[in-house]
């Protein structure tokens, strides 16, 4: 007989509703490099779909965060900063020489 074998593959997104608050227990991992859990670890929901179903996946997460509007409500926890504004003029200034 002839097996065919296949592989699973799941799609997920994760959408964010809140964040831990500011009394939650910091919990580090044993090598007391990872935080566990903490203030401010965002807190997310899961949607699962079978491979193929993007468009429908993504569909959902959108139409969760229309309905909770969460995402207005929450703020960053880290707020990354960056030099390109640097990089991008000194493209431009190169550019008009």
């Amino acid at each position: 007989m002839f097996y065919k074998s296949f592989r699973l593959i799941l799609l997920i997104l994760l959408v964010i509703v809140g964040v831990l608050g500011p009394n939650a227990t910091t919990i580090w991992d044993d090598d007391k490099v990872v935080i566990q859990t903490g203030p401010g670890i965002p807190l997310g929901l899961s949607f699962i779909a079978d491979r193929w179903s993007d468009r429908n996946l993504i569909r959902y997460g959108y139409a969760y965060e229309q309905i909770s509007k969460r995402r207005r409500m929450l703020s960053p926890v880290i707020q990354p900063s960056s030099d390109l504004d640097l990089v991008i003029s000194r493209r431009k200034s190169d550019n008009e020489l």
